[in-house]
């Protein structure tokens, strides 16, 4: 019995980001699909996307402007959902917050881990938005600790997307030291980076109900894509490979992270 509910547990977030490739058993248990009525809130009804961002005391989300240019970080995040909805052709006003003001702060939970249900929970408890028929809500938990499968804590998973939900929870702890420097530039660019990767999981990439246009499916390595030079690449988050992916998009300034063959997948849905 305490084996099923572990594993019960276990299944209730899609997909595990992390530093390296530990989490892979994870990538690959919880392949699951995202809701059909999720995927057409987000991909047909919706007139307005809103990402509701709550973080605890500790670990507020970085704000600033990116390097060496003159727009805020989150700006990475609105440029990715407009191309989303531009491959679409839908006009949806885009609601994402850039300054902690705007943002949703918590008191310091006191924790070493999450679940996924505390995650959920959490977010339940603390947010000011709910989705209508025409309004989807991301919402993006910023949190301290590690995250928790049900059997063990992991310190090199950066981020979840929790199953058939629109909620996404960030492990400040881990993000913080990407790179080498403490809340260095790589940190900074990770964790949008993150945040865009597991709002790719929630509109159902790859292949998480949002079906394939071509093939591009990495199936060994979960709800991924066989491209490394797209967001939804499964090592992309926090390897070497996430820290050289970091230095292309400072150099080339290219703001959609979202290949062609993701944004095809989401353009036919």
């Amino acid at each position: 019995m305490l084996k099923l509910i572990i594993f019960s547990i276990s299944l209730l977030f899609l997909c595990s980001c992390a530093n390296d490739d530990s989490a892979l058993e994870y990538h690959v248990l919880t392949n699951k699909v995202q809701t059909s009525a999720n995927l057409n809130l987000l991909l047909k009804t919706s007139t307005k996307v809103s990402v509701e961002v709550i973080y605890e005391a500790g670990a507020q989300p970085y704000t600033e402007n990116q390097l060496n240019r003159k727009q805020p970080l989150w700006n990475m995040l609105e440029n990715n959902l407009k191309a989303i909805y531009d491959a679409r052709g839908m006009n949806v006003e885009l609601v994402i917050p850039k300054l902690a003001e705007n943002m949703i702060l918590i008191a310091d939970q006191n924790k070493e881990s999450w679940t996924a249900l505390e995650v959920k929970d959490a977010i339940a408890v603390n947010k000011k938005l709910s989705s209508s028929d025409t309004h989807a809500v991301i919402h993006v938990f910023f949190v301290n600790g590690n995250f928790n499968n049900g059997e063990s804590i992991n310190n090199n998973v950066i981020g979840i997307n929790v199953t058939g939900s629109m909620d996404i929870a960030i492990f400040k702890d881990v993000v913080r030291n990407m790179g080498g420097a403490k809340d260095g530039a790589v940190a900074k660019f990770s964790e949008q980076s993150t945040i865009i990767h597991e709002i790719g999981h929630a509109m159902g990439l790859v292949n998480n109900g949002v079906s394939q246009v071509n093939s591009h499916h990495d199936g060994e390595h979960g709800a991924h894509c066989s491209n490394p030079e797209c967001v939804m690449y499964w090592q992309n988050e926090g390897t070497s490979n996430m820290i050289e992916y970091v230095n292309q998009y400072i150099k080339t300034g290219d703001e959609v992270m979202f290949k062609a063959s993701c944004l095809e997948d989401l353009s036919s849905y």
